[in-house]
């Protein structure tokens, strides 16, 4: 299983695809620097292992390194990074540093917790829809163990009763006794 995000695609291919591993997913890296030998080949692999599971949600990502102070020096590399995400606002983040691989690696971070985070608040699963599911429906499931899908309601009152009887009396447990 390849972990590592693919070099080209176009920008509708994997939307229209659907639900696809982190192999078919497109990651576009633009720079106008000099990046260091087989450091393309290392932010590919690395945001396929930090961000791979999440791959079946993430339509195309970019990644892109830019010097802001020009030849001024200091902490100068920018590397923003941005992911498009299926039915969702992008998610993008920016890490500094000296070098580009230290600005990746400082807007790596930032991204898997702003992507985790999106998918919490949002309750997006990427868990991938093809193939045997281990959930069944409500009422094949009753069926099989014999249970009635239907719940009861417990009431507010149900509920303390039932509090008052587990401490071994009629007064609730949160009273105490007088001295």
């Amino acid at each position: 299983m390849p972990t590592e995000f693919a070099t080209t695609g176009s920008r509708k291919g994997k939307a229209t695809r659907g639900r696809t591993g982190v192999a078919a997913t497109p990651l576009a890296i633009r720079t106008k620097l000099a990046l260091p030998p087989g450091f393309a080949d290392h932010v590919r692999a690395r945001l396929g292992r930090q961000l791979g599971h999440g791959a079946p949600i993430i339509e195309r990502g970019s990644v892109r390194f830019e010097d802001v102070n020009g030849p001024r020096g200091g902490v100068d590399i920018v590397c923003r990074l941005k992911l498009v995400v299926s039915g969702r606002p992008s998610v993008q983040v920016e890490g500094r540093g000296t070098t580009a691989p230290l600005a990746f690696s400082r807007a790596i971070a930032k991204l898997t917790q702003a992507f985790e985070r999106t998918r919490g608040k949002h309750g997006i699963s990427t868990r991938s829809t093809t193939g045997m599911s281990s959930r069944r429906p409500p009422r094949a499931q009753a069926r099989r163990t014999g249970r009635t899908t239907t719940t009861r309601r417990r009431t507010k009152s149900a509920g303390t009763a039932t509090r008052a009887r587990a401490a071994g009396g009629a007064r609730s447990p949160r009273r105490r006794a007088p001295r």
